[in-house]
C-alpha cells in the first residue's frame, strides 16, 4: 500500500511543474528500486531532471 501511495504520488507529481530535485525516504526495497529503476526513465521523457534518492537517518539508525 505504502508503495502504490508513492507510485500515484510521483507521477502526479512529475506531472506539474514543480522540480524535484531529491526525495528521502525509509528504506522501503520496493520504493528504493523503482526509484533507481523506473524514475529516470520516467524523468527523462518528461523532460525533468531525475530526482536522488536519500534513505531517512533515523531509519538507518534504527537499524543497525
Amino acid at each position: 500500500m505504502e508503495f502504490e501511495g508513492h507510485q500515484k504520488a510521483m507521477a502526479h507529481l512529475l506531472s506539474t511543474e514543480m522540480v524535484i530535485t531529491a526525495f528521502i525516504s525509509d528504506r522501503h526495497a520496493k520504493i528504493a528500486c523503482w526509484m533507481r529503476d523506473h524514475c529516470p526513465k520516467m524523468c527523462k521523457a518528461l523532460g525533468k531532471p531525475v530526482i536522488d534518492h536519500f534513505f531517512d537517518l533515523w531509519h538507518l539508525g534504527k537499524s543497525i
